[in-house]
Protein backbone atom coordinates (compact mmCIF):
# COMPACT_ATOMS: atom_id res chain seq x y z
CA UNK A 1 0.00 0.00 0.00
CA UNK A 2 1.29 3.32 -0.68
CA UNK A 3 1.33 6.27 1.66
CA UNK A 4 1.18 9.73 0.24
CA UNK A 5 4.70 11.52 1.14
CA UNK A 6 2.78 14.48 2.59
CA UNK A 7 1.24 11.64 4.59
CA UNK A 8 4.90 10.39 5.72
CA UNK A 9 5.97 13.84 6.29
CA UNK A 10 3.47 14.82 8.51
CA UNK A 11 3.68 11.50 10.50
CA UNK A 12 7.48 12.04 10.81
CA UNK A 13 6.49 15.79 11.68
CA UNK A 14 4.36 14.44 14.81
CA UNK A 15 6.81 14.11 17.60
CA UNK A 16 7.98 17.81 17.17
CA UNK A 17 4.11 18.91 17.04
CA UNK A 18 3.18 17.33 20.47
CA UNK A 19 6.45 18.67 21.77
CA UNK A 20 5.75 22.13 20.66
CA UNK A 21 2.23 22.28 20.94
CA UNK A 22 2.61 20.89 24.69
CA UNK A 23 4.95 23.74 25.63
CA UNK A 24 1.76 26.04 25.61
CA UNK A 25 0.72 24.38 28.76
CA UNK A 26 3.98 24.45 30.94
CA UNK A 27 3.37 26.66 33.76
CA UNK A 28 6.44 29.16 34.14
CA UNK A 29 6.11 29.96 37.82
CA UNK A 30 2.87 29.45 40.10
CA UNK A 31 0.28 31.70 39.44
CA UNK A 32 -2.40 33.21 41.23
CA UNK A 33 -5.70 33.14 39.47
CA UNK A 34 -9.47 33.29 40.66
CA UNK A 35 -10.64 30.89 42.85
CA UNK A 36 -14.37 31.75 41.85
CA UNK A 37 -17.33 31.08 43.51
CA UNK A 38 -19.60 28.35 45.08
CA UNK A 39 -19.84 25.25 42.30
CA UNK A 40 -23.69 25.04 40.92
CA UNK A 41 -24.37 28.64 41.79
CA UNK A 42 -24.84 29.35 38.16
CA UNK A 43 -27.81 31.48 38.37
CA UNK A 44 -26.64 34.04 40.84
CA UNK A 45 -22.97 34.51 40.25
CA UNK A 46 -20.64 34.75 37.81
CA UNK A 47 -22.66 36.96 35.26
CA UNK A 48 -19.83 39.33 34.46
CA UNK A 49 -19.19 40.37 30.42
CA UNK A 50 -23.27 38.59 29.65
CA UNK A 51 -22.46 40.08 26.21
CA UNK A 52 -19.32 38.74 25.62
CA UNK A 53 -19.68 36.13 26.87
CA UNK A 54 -22.86 35.03 24.94
CA UNK A 55 -21.12 36.02 21.63
CA UNK A 56 -18.20 33.74 22.48
CA UNK A 57 -19.62 30.95 23.46
CA UNK A 58 -21.84 31.24 19.91
CA UNK A 59 -19.28 31.93 17.74
CA UNK A 60 -16.59 29.09 19.42
CA UNK A 61 -19.11 26.69 18.69
CA UNK A 62 -20.20 28.05 15.64
CA UNK A 63 -16.01 26.93 14.33
CA UNK A 64 -16.27 23.80 15.72
CA UNK A 65 -19.71 22.89 13.82
CA UNK A 66 -18.31 24.61 10.73
CA UNK A 67 -14.75 23.22 11.59
CA UNK A 68 -13.27 26.55 11.25
CA UNK A 69 -9.61 27.00 13.46
CA UNK A 70 -8.03 29.98 14.89
CA UNK A 71 -5.91 30.13 11.55
CA UNK A 72 -8.64 30.35 9.31
CA UNK A 73 -10.12 33.76 10.98
CA UNK A 74 -9.20 37.05 9.54
CA UNK A 75 -7.29 39.67 12.09
CA UNK A 76 -10.53 41.40 12.41
CA UNK A 77 -12.29 38.61 13.68
CA UNK A 78 -9.66 37.20 15.58
CA UNK A 79 -8.79 40.51 17.17
CA UNK A 80 -13.44 40.65 18.72
CA UNK A 81 -12.68 36.85 19.74
CA UNK A 82 -9.65 38.04 21.49
CA UNK A 83 -11.07 40.72 23.20
CA UNK A 84 -14.07 38.70 24.16
CA UNK A 85 -11.82 35.93 25.88
CA UNK A 86 -10.15 38.51 27.71
CA UNK A 87 -12.71 40.71 28.79
CA UNK A 88 -14.09 37.32 30.22
CA UNK A 89 -11.50 36.34 32.25
CA UNK A 90 -11.06 39.53 33.59
CA UNK A 91 -14.65 40.12 34.42
CA UNK A 92 -16.54 37.21 35.07
CA UNK A 93 -15.95 34.95 37.75
CA UNK A 94 -15.56 31.07 36.78
CA UNK A 95 -19.47 29.65 38.15
CA UNK A 96 -17.45 26.37 39.34
CA UNK A 97 -15.27 27.63 41.83
CA UNK A 98 -11.84 26.18 40.25
CA UNK A 99 -10.79 24.75 43.27
CA UNK A 100 -13.78 22.40 42.80
CA UNK A 101 -12.75 21.50 39.16
CA UNK A 102 -10.98 18.65 40.49
CA UNK A 103 -13.63 17.23 42.97
CA UNK A 104 -15.51 14.16 42.82
CA UNK A 105 -19.07 15.58 42.17
CA UNK A 106 -17.85 18.11 39.92
CA UNK A 107 -15.78 16.02 37.67
CA UNK A 108 -18.15 13.57 37.46
CA UNK A 109 -21.28 15.61 36.46
CA UNK A 110 -19.40 18.65 34.50
CA UNK A 111 -15.54 17.14 33.45
CA UNK A 112 -15.85 14.13 32.33
CA UNK A 113 -16.44 14.14 28.12
CA UNK A 114 -14.49 15.22 25.40
CA UNK A 115 -13.91 19.10 25.42
CA UNK A 116 -12.60 20.66 21.51
CA UNK A 117 -10.26 23.27 21.18
CA UNK A 118 -12.43 26.06 19.62
CA UNK A 119 -10.40 28.98 19.74
CA UNK A 120 -6.65 30.08 20.69
CA UNK A 121 -5.56 33.99 20.92
CA UNK A 122 -2.17 33.16 19.49
CA UNK A 123 -1.85 32.33 16.36
CA UNK A 124 1.91 31.98 16.67
CA UNK A 125 0.67 28.88 19.64
CA UNK A 126 -1.17 26.81 16.55
CA UNK A 127 1.46 27.45 13.91
CA UNK A 128 2.89 24.32 14.51
CA UNK A 129 0.11 22.63 14.32
CA UNK A 130 -1.21 20.81 11.17
CA UNK A 131 -3.73 23.42 9.28
CA UNK A 132 -6.22 20.11 9.41
CA UNK A 133 -5.53 18.98 13.05
CA UNK A 134 -8.16 19.43 15.59
CA UNK A 135 -7.53 18.91 19.16
CA UNK A 136 -9.63 17.35 21.88
CA UNK A 137 -9.47 16.42 25.54
CA UNK A 138 -11.25 14.18 26.47
CA UNK A 139 -11.29 13.43 30.26
CA UNK A 140 -12.44 9.84 30.94
CA UNK A 141 -12.69 8.88 34.44
CA UNK A 142 -11.17 10.41 37.74
CA UNK A 143 -7.54 9.13 36.76
CA UNK A 144 -7.26 8.86 32.86
CA UNK A 145 -8.07 11.03 29.82
CA UNK A 146 -7.10 11.23 26.22
CA UNK A 147 -5.05 14.11 24.26
CA UNK A 148 -6.17 13.77 20.90
CA UNK A 149 -4.86 14.96 17.38
CA UNK A 150 -8.34 14.48 14.75
CA UNK A 151 -7.66 15.28 11.05
CA UNK A 152 -9.97 16.12 8.95
CA UNK A 153 -10.75 13.90 5.59
CA UNK A 154 -8.32 16.02 3.96
CA UNK A 155 -5.55 13.73 5.60
CA UNK A 156 -5.64 11.28 3.82
CA UNK A 157 -4.49 7.58 5.61
CA UNK A 158 -4.74 9.41 9.16
CA UNK A 159 -7.80 10.12 11.16
CA UNK A 160 -6.26 10.91 14.61
CA UNK A 161 -3.01 10.50 17.07
CA UNK A 162 -4.46 9.67 20.73
CA UNK A 163 -2.09 10.04 23.65
CA UNK A 164 -3.62 7.92 26.63
CA UNK A 165 -2.82 9.75 29.96
CA UNK A 166 -3.24 9.85 33.53
CA UNK A 167 -4.22 13.44 34.83
CA UNK A 168 -4.23 15.50 38.29
CA UNK A 169 -6.29 18.43 39.23
CA UNK A 170 -5.11 20.83 41.70
CA UNK A 171 -7.81 21.99 44.36
CA UNK A 172 -5.53 23.82 46.66
CA UNK A 173 -5.26 27.74 46.80
CA UNK A 174 -2.04 27.40 45.49
CA UNK A 175 -3.05 26.89 42.01
CA UNK A 176 -6.78 25.97 41.53
CA UNK A 177 -8.22 24.24 38.74
CA UNK A 178 -4.35 23.73 37.30
CA UNK A 179 -4.76 19.94 35.56
CA UNK A 180 -1.28 18.16 35.17
CA UNK A 181 -1.14 15.36 32.68
CA UNK A 182 1.56 12.74 31.75
CA UNK A 183 1.74 11.10 28.51
CA UNK A 184 1.14 7.00 28.66
CA UNK A 185 0.81 5.53 25.01
CA UNK A 186 0.69 7.33 21.97
CA UNK A 187 -1.49 5.32 18.83
CA UNK A 188 -3.02 6.40 15.78
CA UNK A 189 -5.90 5.83 13.30
CA UNK A 190 -4.06 4.83 10.45
CA UNK A 191 -6.12 3.47 7.28
CA UNK A 192 -8.78 2.21 9.30
CA UNK A 193 -6.70 0.43 11.89
CA UNK A 194 -5.56 1.69 15.74
CA UNK A 195 -1.80 1.25 15.52
CA UNK A 196 0.82 2.10 18.77
CA UNK A 197 3.20 4.65 17.29
CA UNK A 198 6.93 3.73 19.00
CA UNK A 199 7.67 6.69 17.57
CA UNK A 200 6.40 8.59 20.24
CA UNK A 201 8.15 6.39 22.82
CA UNK A 202 10.18 9.56 24.06
CA UNK A 203 6.43 10.96 25.40
CA UNK A 204 5.90 8.36 28.30
CA UNK A 205 6.05 10.47 31.68
CA UNK A 206 6.12 13.49 30.20
CA UNK A 207 3.98 16.50 32.23
CA UNK A 208 1.96 18.74 30.51
CA UNK A 209 -0.38 21.22 31.92
CA UNK A 210 -3.73 22.87 31.34
CA UNK A 211 -4.05 26.20 33.85
CA UNK A 212 -7.73 26.98 34.22
CA UNK A 213 -9.34 30.50 34.34
CA UNK A 214 -12.78 29.94 33.88
CA UNK A 215 -14.96 26.95 33.82
CA UNK A 216 -18.73 26.58 33.86
CA UNK A 217 -19.41 22.47 32.63
CA UNK A 218 -20.23 23.81 28.86
CA UNK A 219 -17.16 26.34 28.37
CA UNK A 220 -13.43 25.80 29.49
CA UNK A 221 -11.13 28.46 28.86
CA UNK A 222 -6.97 28.46 30.12
CA UNK A 223 -4.13 30.33 29.49
CA UNK A 224 -1.14 29.17 27.85
CA UNK A 225 2.25 30.20 27.49
CA UNK A 226 4.34 31.22 24.53
CA UNK A 227 8.05 30.23 24.00
CA UNK A 228 8.88 33.86 24.45
CA UNK A 229 7.20 33.64 28.08
CA UNK A 230 3.73 35.47 26.73
CA UNK A 231 0.50 34.64 27.82
CA UNK A 232 -2.87 33.52 25.37
CA UNK A 233 -5.83 32.04 25.92
CA UNK A 234 -7.70 28.70 24.72
CA UNK A 235 -11.16 27.89 24.79
CA UNK A 236 -12.95 24.62 24.45
CA UNK A 237 -16.02 23.56 24.16
CA UNK A 238 -17.65 20.82 25.60
CA UNK A 239 -19.36 17.78 22.64
CA UNK A 240 -22.65 17.42 23.54
CA UNK A 241 -23.46 13.51 24.43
Amino acid sequence: MKVSMNLYALVLLLPFLLITFSSAFVVPGVSQVNNGVSKLNVSKQGKGCEFEFQELKAQATEMINQSVSSSDLNPLKMNELTNYVKAVCDSRVSPIALREIGTPEVKEKYLFGKWRLAFCTENAAMSVMPREARIVVEIVDELKMNYVLEFTKKVQGLSRINAESTYTIDTSPINPGLLTFTYEKVSGGLFGMTVPLGLFGLFKGRGNFIESLYFDGDVWIERGYSESGDFFYNVYIKEKL
